[in-house]
């Protein structure tokens, strides 16, 4: 079963890693939350069915495999949120902010 994990695991990290991570758009940040959410899903059914060896296989589960999907949901829910709040700022403080280049 370990096997299988890691192969979720790599999955997940090859679908939701990016050269540009500050660069995503809300649409693709989207997919990547939804993505990790399916994932977490699809692990939780496959323990849900076929349980656990023994009590180290339990442990083991949920203190380094679950762990890496949930940081991962937390960190682009974290980015999602702050970029939708950022689109919400008015744009007469964003203008107050920028540097004025003169030309």
């Amino acid at each position: 079963m370990n096997k299988y994990y890691r192969e979720l695991i790599k999955d997940l990290h090859d679908t939701t890693y990016s050269d540009s991570e500050y660069e995503s758009s809300l649409i693709e940040l989207e997919e990547k939350i939804n993505l990790i959410v399916s994932k977490l899903r699809d692990v939780r059914s496959i323990v849900l069915k076929n349980g656990f060896k023994d009590i180290n296989e339990e442990i083991y589960f949920f203190k380094h495999i679950k762990p890496q999907f949930v940081a991962k949901l937390i960190y682009y829910n974290s980015i999602y949120r702050i970029s939708v709040n950022l689109l919400q700022i008015p744009v007469i403080l964003t203008t107050q902010f920028q540097f004025k280049v003169s030309t």
